[in-house]
């Protein structure tokens, strides 16, 4: 599928610098005025420039600039009219007919103060409005400005990061495909915008209507008799609850199943746990199929991997403790001895019942079900990966103790238990994606027969009524357990679990006459990017030190640069000015190491030849010298999205490797044609030219 509009639309960008950073102003200003800015998807559009600075379309520092300058001036100008007219906005349209969009923002401003500006602009019901309202209010014009401008500082760099990420994986794909990619995201971006947008509208609604359905329901079963057995498993009818208080005695020879439609939540709570007991039966029949979400297993493995860090590999592995059955289990027994000594005793049989299935329903599955790990961990997990036990047993942790504690709040902060244990179950579930552990899949998985047993468990204990528990001293003795447990086991095993963790690649052993007459097919012939794609042809093979090999080069008029994985050499490369070479923003990695050494030569016709050099996987049996692995090509312009035949593309690789045998001086060399069947078939779409280029010292 081509996208013609677009790739004009893309080099006319190019070609034109200045009108990308007029439209990024025009955006980020729109969507800071009020009312339009509530309209204008900022997320979809800002998403959609950080892209193109990705990809190399758009410069990074001027289009943030202007990205800055527009979000300010529309949040200034949104002070103005505020401070200009002042009450007489109550009279105007639209707040004439909706006062609530002012009567909101007030409500905000005057519970934040100043700081409002800034956190208003991320907080999406009164993000365009409360510039509006802070010039209402008559906030100082200095104190406005010293709020509003270091929010349009964060909000351009909040905004587009996440798109300069997108258009920097893009690269990694052919030209084609890349489109189609960066498109899918921008789809997905704008598609969840949507849903967010309906979903607030349509809250209320959404709310009344499944109230008036489970009640509904709830009646239909009390108004048959046939039916009165399933109310009886799941309502006391002596203890019937409407909004937390208990209903009057009944009425001597009333029938009471006639008032059962009243306590609509225990069926509630009963469909609930049905509809996600469903999606784990789907996401089973998708692991067993190998279908639908199970064909991004290995694409976010490999994007997972290819983040793998010394402390994002600390911090995860501190994550992971969280729900981890050991710390949960000596966090389980705290609460449970403090339980008994309150003598909660209904509460103390439920939450023994959570834990126990926290602690063996995953096991159970994996022992009737086994579906192997993801490779590539030191001393990883050897059981089977479906479903996550660890993330099995947080949802049943955290989601219990977050229904348990909420149950006995005000009505208007009952989310917040939710929202905390939200927090700690996504960061248990990412940092088993993170470490490579398990599969997407398993998370989803466990992430939903959990909330099934929590919902079914948690019904059962709302069956009759129970002493009311402390919230206070529940959160109290919860945050003492979760930090005994977490420090109590984590800290004498930590180091073991990281050394667990630890990426590990098996090693290749040859000897040198092998490996010059290519007698092995385990040295990798392409590298993947981080969304699992074929990237780059390894077509360079160099047995020798590297200093050795980069002082001959330089000599030979290449050009060294510096690649390693920080936030300056990062930045540096999405500027045009200081990277002139337009190296890629995120190197291709090869076991998860950037490449050692990178060089760049320009020939006659002053095109640019890239060449990358990775420590190879391979041990010499005869030779203490290193074999290095590199990819030598042509550089062609990614930002105009336009794509070349195969001949042209082999062309690209065959001449590089000529440039680079006319600079090799003193070292013998020898060339391998490897024809398309002897090529791995993911390799077709690379048109690799099949010359392989074998280097060693001269004898």
């Amino acid at each position: 599928m081509e996208f013609p509009f677009l790739h004009g639309f893309v080099n006319y960008l190019h070609q034109h610098p200045h009108m990308g950073g007029f439209f990024t102003f025009l955006i980020a200003f729109a969507e800071s005025l009020p009312l339009l800015g509530a309209v204008i998807p900022g997320s979809v559009t800002m998403t959609a420039v950080g892209a193109l600075i990705g990809s190399g379309t758009m410069p990074l520092t001027p289009t943030l600039i202007w990205a800055v300058t527009g979000a300010f001036c529309g949040d200034y100008l949104s002070y103005w009219l505020g401070a200009h007219y002042n009450e007489r906005l109550r009279t105007m349209w639209p707040f004439r007919k909706h006062p609530e969009w002012l009567s909101m923002g007030e409500t905000f401003f005057h519970k934040h103060g100043g700081k409002s500006v800034v956190i208003g602009r991320f907080f999406g019901p009164v993000r365009s409005a409360v510039p509006l309202i802070a010039g209402l209010l008559h906030m100082k014009v200095g104190r406005f400005v010293i709020a509003a401008l270091p929010s349009a500082i964060l909000w351009s760099l909040v905004y587009i990061g996440p798109g300069i990420v997108v258009g920097a994986l893009s690269l990694g794909l052919p030209p084609a495909t890349a489109t189609k990619f960066i498109l899918a995201i921008l789809a997905l971006v704008a598609f969840g915008w949507i849903f967010f947008v309906l979903l607030h509208i349509f809250f209320k609604k959404l709310v009344s209507g499944i109230d008036k359905l489970m009640s509904a329901c709830w009646r239909y079963l009390a108004e048959h008799h046939s039916t009165h057995w399933i109310m009886w498993l799941l309502c006391d009818p002596r203890l019937l609850e409407t909004g937390g208080n208990i209903l009057p005695p009944r009425v001597p020879g009333e029938d009471p199943l006639v008032r059962l439609w009243k306590p609509y939540r225990q069926l509630t709570l009963l469909v609930s746990a049905v509809i996600f007991l469903v999606l784990f039966g789907l996401t089973f029949v998708s692991v067993l199929w190998q279908v639908g979400l199970s064909r991004l297993n290995e694409p976010l493995f490999e994007l997972f991997r290819s983040l793998r860090n010394q402390l994002g590999d600390k911090i995860m592995a501190a994550f992971t403790l969280l729900g981890d059955g050991h710390a949960i289990l000596i966090a389980s027994l705290i609460i449970l001895a403090w339980l008994l000594f309150r003598r909660y005793f209904r509460a103390t049989v439920f939450w023994i019942i959570i834990v126990v299935l926290g602690l063996s329903v995953a096991e159970v599955i994996k022992h009737l079900y086994y579906f192997p790990r993801p490779p590539g961990l030191l001393l990883g997990p050897i059981n089977s990966s479906f479903p996550s036990g660890h993330t099995f047993l947080a949802v049943a942790f955290f989601g219990f103790l977050a229904a348990l504690i909420s149950q006995y709040l005000p009505t208007g902060r009952r989310k917040i238990p939710f929202l905390i244990a939200a927090v700690f179950i996504a960061v248990v579930g990412l940092s088993r994606l993170y470490l490579g552990a398990h599969w997407l899949t398993d998370v989803v998985a466990s992430l939903f027969l959990a909330l099934a047993c929590v919902l079914f468990v948690f019904m059962l204990y709302r069956r009759k009524q129970s002493q009311v528990i402390s919230p206070k001293a529940l959160t109290f003795v919860t945050v003492i357990a979760v930090l005994v447990g977490w420090a109590g086991y984590g800290v004498p095993h930590f180091r073991t679990l990281e050394y667990d963790y630890t990426l590990y690649w098996p090693t290749v052993t040859i000897d040198t006459a092998g490996w010059w007459q290519h007698r092995t097919e385990e040295i990798p012939l392409f590298l993947v990017s981080r969304l699992d794609k074929p990237r780059e042809v390894l077509n360079v093979q160099w047995l020798g030190s590297l200093d050795e090999i980069k002082q001959s080069l330089i000599k030979q008029g290449w050009q060294p640069h510096a690649m390693q994985l920080n936030l300056k050499n990062t930045f540096n490369r999405l500027s045009p000015r200081t990277n002139p070479q337009h190296l890629p923003v995120l190197p291709t990695l090869y076991q998860n190491r950037a490449p050692a050494l990178v060089l760049t030569k320009t020939d006659s016709q002053n095109r640019q030849i890239n060449l990358a050099i990775w420590k190879s996987n391979v041990t010499l049996l005869d030779n203490n010298e290193t074999l290095w692995l590199g990819s030598i090509y042509y550089y062609k312009p990614r930002h105009t999205m336009s794509t070349l035949s195969p001949d042209q593309i082999e062309q690209l690789y065959q001449n590089a490797t000529q440039q680079l045998i006319a600079s090799l001086q003193g070292y013998q060399w020898k060339t391998i044609v490897l024809d398309p069947r002897q090529q791995p078939p993911v390799m077709r779409d690379l048109y690799w030219d099949g010359v392989l280029l074998l280097i060693r010292k001269g004898g």
